[in-house]
């Protein structure tokens, strides 16, 4: 007789444990693993029978051991070997039905210290062994990393000439990038100088993207530059540094350099605005600082050549 203890029957069980069965109610799966620990063996049991192992994965190609015992596996290596932190890798194949898990509460993972880790369930068969480390904003198992320009949570995926401004947003990209500095303040000398170039020209206006012309009569035609205004004559080191007096109306305004020879550009240096005392704000129509007396009604203008304000005398200078 077979398994249905009938006279006669050929039946016989299934892989799946069921008498004359075609196979059918369980299937092969892999057990997922997360870990952030080292791992030098465990235990695992699960919610329904376990009709099979297939050691194949994580475990058993490094070399591990398995024993089975009912719905338990075990998993171990006489060599000492350890299983290193791994994020979602199959750690083995089970046999078993659609509706067997892992059993969250028999669970055990060991250290090569022979400390238990920590275990956690997530889903049906994806284990995590220990906790997630903090990501750079403090948050364990977050996802914020610190981006191409050392910012964390930010968004730049490149700083090709790591000068810590993004590819995206770089001017120049390259060690042989020009650069230009202002110091002063407008209303009276400000004083310009380049590095990095010795044939230059200097386009100043507002700032807002503007396309070098095509054609005979511009050099280094197609070239982007992030100020729309005039340009210079060309200039060299010679030329440097360059101290002139910016009328107050220009505060604000926008610098930048372009390399007639390599038509690189340079980072955009703005005119210095005036800077008003304590207890003072800055106005750019007309250009200077307002003081106002909190007690009384009345405000004093210094203009941005002479921002500072006495109120012993109420004289600006």
């Amino acid at each position: 007789s077979g398994c249905d203890l009938t006279c006669g029957s050929t039946a016989v069980v299934d892989d799946c444990g069921v008498c004359g069965g075609d196979d059918s109610s369980c299937s092969l799966v892999d057990v997922w693993m997360t870990s952030y620990e080292d791992v030098s063996g465990f235990q695992i049991d699960f919610t329904g029978p376990l009709y099979d192992v297939d050691v194949a994965g994580y475990a058993g190609d490094a070399g591990f051991e398995f024993a089975v015992s009912g719905n338990r596996v075990l998993a171990y290596s006489m060599d000492s070997l350890v299983l290193p932190p791994t994020e979602s890798v199959p750690l083995f194949k089970a046999l078993i039905s659609p509706d067997t898990c892992v059993d969250n509460s028999e669970m055990v993972f060991v250290s090569p210290s022979g400390e238990w880790h920590s275990a956690a369930l997530e889903g049906c068969l994806h284990i995590v062994v220990g906790t997630a480390p903090p990501d750079c904003l403090g948050v364990p198992g977050g996802a914020a990393v610190v981006d191409a320009v050392g910012v964390c949570g930010g968004d730049c995926t490149a700083d090709t000439d790591h000068d810590s401004v993004c590819d995206d947003e770089d001017l120049c990209i390259g060690d042989d990038c020009p650069d230009v500095s202002m110091t002063g303040v407008c209303g009276g000398e400000v004083t310009l100088n380049v590095t990095g170039s010795d044939n230059f020209r200097v386009v100043y206006g507002d700032l807002g993207s503007r396309t070098v012309p095509e054609g005979v009569a511009h050099d280094c035609g197609g070239t982007m530059l992030a100020v729309d205004g005039r340009a210079t004559a060309k200039m060299g080191a010679d030329d440097l540094p360059l101290t002139f007096t910016l009328p107050t109306e220009h505060c604000g305004s926008a610098m930048q350099v372009i390399d007639m020879t390599t038509c690189k550009v340079s980072n955009v240096a703005i005119a210095p605005e005036p800077v008003c005392d304590d207890g003072g704000f800055y106005v750019d129509d007309p250009a200077g600082c307002f003081y106002c007396e909190d007690t009384s009604a009345w405000c004093h203008f210094c203009p941005a050549d002479t921002p500072s304000f006495d109120a012993a005398t109420e004289t600006c200078s």
